[in-house]
């Protein structure tokens, strides 16, 4: 699998508060940027290697696979001079745009343009897949429902603090915010042995991320490239907006709603559950 990323990275401390890009200190959302870059390569990409004690040496594990990691930035509000991360495991590309909050577009013109991968994959500079088996799943619901249909991940974050060790944080959206996207579309169920696995119309199509097959980006990169911000605002628009004009949009729902799973690095939505104040939108 050739797989690409593109992720929109901007940090300046103070800036916005509402998002991490700016309300998060430098030491923990650096932290956070380092992980996310770093498991999209050990978790699928190259460089696994094997202990072999018999002789006291590493063996490379061979994996056919190559991940190419792009980190969209706006002028110098970013961290990458402090990544301390080689960089042969990513690639930065200014993009030029006027408020930082549109990088996410920038990333889209990056990914109409890249040819021949298998997998493209945006997402935002806090997520992680932490399963392995993630695209081969994306393989077998689209050979299974066609490349029509796109299934995104539940977004969830964890903590060790009862009772809500973890929780999906993109839940229903009002009513209003659902759009007329959800006309005529039905649950669908997949029979594995064993069990069945259950999918729902999306009420809330946000992320974070989107990953197309190379079947779906020939299709998804023929709509108009305009910058639609009309989705919460301008950051979940560019996650999940373009899609949803392009496919129907289901997630894993019912108690299989771990099937496809990204994880939301720290706890903003879940200390809000224990304050009492659950959000009203997505952020």
């Amino acid at each position: 699998m050739r797989l690409q990323v593109t992720i929109p990275h901007f940090y300046r401390h103070g800036s916005y508060r509402r998002y991490g890009s700016g309300s998060q200190p430098f030491k923990q959302r650096l932290q956070r940027l380092r992980r996310t870059i770093l498991l999209l390569h050990q978790n699928f990409g190259q460089g696994c290697w094997e202990l072999n004690i018999a002789s006291k040496r590493g063996v490379p594990v061979d994996t056919p696979n190559q991940v190419d990691v792009v980190l969209c930035t706006h002028v110098d509000d970013h961290l990458l001079p402090r990544l301390q991360l080689s960089t042969d495991l990513y690639r930065q590309i200014r993009v030029s745009v006027e408020d930082p909050k549109l990088l996410g577009f920038g990333c889209h013109q990056m990914l109409r343009k890249s040819e021949g991968y298998d997998r493209y994959l945006f997402m935002e500079d806090d997520l992680v897949f932490n399963d392995t088996d993630t695209f081969h799943k994306l393989d077998e619901l689209e050979a299974h429902f066609g490349s029509g249909l796109l299934f995104q991940p539940n977004r969830y974050e964890r903590t060790a603090a009862p009772p809500f060790l973890k929780c999906n944080v993109d839940g229903p959206l009002r009513p209003e915010a659902t759009f007329s996207h959800l006309d005529g579309q039905k649950p669908i169920s997949l029979e594995r042995p064993g069990r069945t696995l259950h999918f729902e119309p999306a009420l809330n199509p946000h992320s974070g991320t989107f990953c197309l097959s190379r079947t779906q980006w020939e299709h998804w990169r023929q709509q108009p490239a305009t910058i639609d911000t009309s989705f919460v605002g301008p950051l979940e628009s560019a996650a999940t907006l373009s899609i949803l004009k392009a496919f129907d949009v289901y997630k894993p729902s019912g108690a299989h709603r771990h099937h496809l799973e990204v994880e939301h690095q720290g706890n903003a939505f879940i200390s809000q559950l224990h304050q009492g104040t659950i959000p009203s939108a997505t952020s």
